[in-house]
């Protein structure tokens, strides 16, 4: 090859590499590059997770000493209403049912009732608030005799929001035996409907069912329905009804203790066969497995899973390890997607699971939480079906001693105008409390701030406040390509006085626009999730510059302008064959 060739060569390969070095790869060949985005927005939106002070709703006026399984009914004006069972011990039996109401998001709470009783001197428990579409309020509980120890399940209705009562109806013919584990549930059209177990001594249990078609005036006779197991029933948008079932620990059969549904499409006058919806052999416990359904026709089952306590004693059980699922069903519960867990870490105990679809189609799920060496209440929620889950929140502020191992068998979680609700059985004071928290749909708890534009491979960087002084613990940065995801996670790091930063480089960045949102948790265990934004993208472009891009450039025009000295030189010194 002449030297003259090969001279222009390499000077064209040199000067390829450096403008390389200077443009960003796919700008030469008019592929549009984001080489910067710019950061913008700060609060969050009303659909996003921030719940906001624990209020204890018990006012202690009762002559017993503990209140546990509380329940809850969120009516369309806004109003609360709050019941839960009166005992002396938190693993002991009923006495009473206790009732309260708030009309300014549970800020406050009227004066705790003891709810009405069927006959003089009766006990109570199971405690489950249902309301219809008209804003009537149901309490159902069990009602028994001490003495004789004959149960029967009472129904209570009040129209105004729980101001007052009308006289209890006794829903149940089952006559001498004890009824058991209820939960109740409305349909679109107004219908009541109870289920419970029933048993007599130590005969079989059955799984017993009834209706109201008249606003809780009168009830149907009662009919029994396939496997006994501690119930759940809920009703879909079209009125179809299901019900899950949990065997209980040292009741189940040879294949183990699983969950299985069965169906209704005619108002529960008949039931289809019933279908397994945990994998054979589950070990699925925790007392009560939740089902709902959304809009779309999916229907959700919450239950826990692992070698649970046996409860059969009444002793304190020794601490396994359970986990948190939910499994999908796309066919009416025909058939069942492969569970997920929900808890976002292994340790501790996971138990007592709730889940509620709301008119939205968020699928929210909250547990009895012991990773940090108490029980608190943690929460999640899916905004696609179910199909993911966001980082687990911590509810409660203050953690309820282990000792307190039975707080019941359940506690509740809705949604109404003001957000999503919760109520549960708290040990932070001297005994165990009802307590409540909502989702704060006022004013942002959290904030952040950009700093300066992003430049490709340079740290991205943020500034997360708490508005009300709180220290921060952590911040999270989630992008993607659009509103709905997939979204990446990048954790950033602390630099001092709330700052955090993080770096993504151009292979990060996952379309030709940039979606994110950010993710901050504050000292008192609070979550926020700040809005999806969108950053404004911008073309490959000399100016504005980043301060790398500057000394890139420098660098690279002093190699290019002493590589084409050297060439020249060398050509002039050196003559061709022609000449």
């Amino acid at each position: 090859m002449p030297k003259r060739t090969l001279l222009i060569t390499i000077v064209a390969l040199l000067l390829s590499t450096q403008l390389l070095l200077i443009f960003p790869q796919g700008a030469i060949s008019g592929i549009p590059v984001q080489s910067s985005v710019r950061v913008t927005g700060q609060g969050r939106t009303n659909g996003d997770v921030l719940f906001g002070s624990n209020v204890r709703i018990t006012d202690h006026d009762t002559p017993y000493a503990t209140q546990v399984e509380p329940t809850l009914a969120v009516l369309s004006n806004g109003t609360i209403c709050a019941g839960w069972k009166e005992a002396q011990t938190h693993s002991g039996p009923g006495y009473r049912v206790g009732f309260s109401y708030s009309n300014d998001n549970g800020k406050t709470w009227s004066s705790n009732i003891l709810m009405q009783t069927l006959n003089p001197g009766d006990r109570q428990s199971d405690p489950w608030l249902v309301a219809d579409h008209q804003d009537n309020v149901y309490f159902n509980h069990m009602d028994w005799n001490d003495g004789s120890g004959a149960s029967t399940i009472g129904v209570s209705k009040t129209v105004d929001g729980g101001a007052s009562w009308l006289p209890i109806v006794d829903a149940s013919d089952t006559g001498p035996g004890m009824d058991d584990k209820l939960t109740a549930c409305v349909d679109p059209s107004g219908n009541l409907y109870v289920v419970w177990d029933w048993y007599a001594d130590a005969g079989p249990r059955e799984l017993t069912f009834t209706k109201s078609t008249d606003g809780g005036a009168t009830f149907q006779p009662t009919t029994s329905i396939v496997n006994p197991y501690i119930p759940y029933i809920t009703s879909a948008h079209n009125g179809t009804l299901f019900i899950t079932t949990t065997e209980w620990p040292g009741l189940s059969g040879p294949e183990g203790q699983d969950v299985w549904i069965t169906r209704s499409d005619d108002g529960g006058d008949t039931w289809s066969p019933q279908v397994r919806v945990t994998p054979l052999n589950a070990n699925a416990t925790g007392i009560i497995s939740v089902v709902d359904t959304d809009s779309f026709g999916n229907v959700f089952v919450a239950y826990t899973e692992g070698p649970d306590w046996d409860f059969s004693g009444n002793t304190a059980p020794t601490l396994n390890y359970t986990e948190v699922y939910v499994t999908k069903s796309t066919d009416w519960g025909a058939t069942w997607s492969y569970p997920i867990r929900i808890n976002d870490v292994i340790t501790g105990v996971q138990r007592m699971v709730e889940l509620h679809v709301d008119e939205n189609d968020r699928v929210h799920v909250a547990w009895l939480d012991a990773r940090q060496g108490v029980f608190d209440i943690y929460y999640t929620y899916s905004d696609n079906h179910g199909a993911t889950f966001h980082p687990n929140i911590k509810v409660t502020t203050q953690g309820t001693p282990l000792d307190y191992w039975r707080p019941g068998d359940y506690f509740t979680l809705r949604s109404g105008p003001n957000g999503v609700c919760l109520v549960w059985c708290d040990g932070r004071g001297e005994d165990l409390d009802i307590y409540f928290a909502a989702q704060d749909l006022t004013s942002p708890e959290l904030e952040h701030t950009t700093l300066a534009q992003w430049w490709v491979n340079t740290p991205l960087t943020i500034q997360v406040s708490a508005t009300d002084d709180t220290s921060l613990e952590s911040a999270e940065l989630w992008f993607g390509a659009g509103p709905n995801g997939p979204f990446y996670r990048r954790e950033l790091s602390f630099i001092g006085d709330d700052l955090y930063e993080a770096t993504l480089r151009a292979v990060d960045i996952p379309g030709p626009a940039l979606y994110y949102h950010f993710i901050a948790y504050d000292g008192a265990g609070r979550t926020t999730r700040l809005p999806i934004g969108v950053g404004e993208l911008f073309l490959v472009s000399l100016f504005p510059l980043s301060p790398t891009l500057v000394v890139t450039i420098i660098c690279s025009v002093a190699v290019i302008a002493l590589v084409i000295v050297l060439a020249v030189w060398y050509l002039r010194r050196t003559p061709s064959k022609s000449s």
